[in-house]
């Protein structure tokens, strides 16, 4: 599911990631802060599990000297979403 798009049905998602700042605001509310959440499954009637973590482009956008840690705790974001939707 992507922001801004209806389901097509009423039946719930297994899962939703969010990608950046931008579309965890949209979906959970403009307090949600993904440096802070991300990585972690959060409550939210959109899915059983929803998942936010920055965008991908933070990790490119980082300084060399935070480039290398930046792309572990994507990585490790993402790996976090393997996990839950194992777990359904």
């Amino acid at each position: 599911m992507f922001v801004g798009e209806q389901p097509r049905h009423q039946e719930e998602q297994a899962g939703v990631q969010l990608l950046g700042a931008t579309g965890a605001q949209s979906l959970l509310g403009r307090q949600f802060r993904a440096t802070k959440e991300r990585g972690r499954s959060v409550k939210s009637e959109l899915a059983s599990t929803v998942i936010a973590t920055v965008h991908p482009s933070s990790v490119l956008r980082a300084p060399d000297d935070e480039r290398e840690q930046a792309r572990k705790e994507f990585f490790a974001d993402i790996r976090a979403v393997a996990k839950h939707m194992a777990k359904e």
